[in-house]
């Protein structure tokens, strides 16, 4: 009796099917398994404050800002975002460390940001706040 033959369609799906059950033990389980990476957050201004006479902290307020993020090696740009007005942002990038520049839209030197390093593991998003300093005391 001879054997039924499968179709190269039939036999091609086959493969495939192998294939995917295979690879299927190799994701999932360990961290990050081909997740997304990178980072999330808000850029915040002080509403300027007077000298404080007690250990509180100066309120701040959402602020729409420009953010380049850079290698810190290198200082190249690895991508841009400008916030909306309530200042969050999320960006995917790889795994590694970054360097976040962050300035105002209109390009005034007041408020400022400190640049921030930032280290992004493999499939987690790294939260960070970005404090603006209005400048006025």
């Amino acid at each position: 009796m001879a054997e039924p033959t499968r179709s190269g369609a039939a036999r091609r799906a086959g493969v495939l099917i192998a294939l995917a059950v295979a690879s299927g033990g190799a994701c999932g389980d360990e961290p990050g398994g081909g997740q997304p990476s990178g980072v999330t957050g808000v850029a915040v201004v002080d509403v300027g404050c007077p000298t404080l006479t007690t250990a509180e902290a100066c309120p701040t307020r959402p602020l729409p800002a420009h953010v380049r993020i850079t290698d810190p090696g290198s200082s190249a740009t690895v991508a841009e975002v400008r916030t909306p007005p309530d200042g969050t942002f999320r960006v995917e990038l790889a795994p590694g460390q970054y360097r976040l520049h962050a300035t105002t839209v209109d390009g005034r030197p007041l408020p400022y940001a400190e640049p921030l390093t930032v280290e992004v593991p493999e499939g987690r998003f790294t939260p960070v706040t970005i404090r603006f300093d209005s400048g006025v005391r």
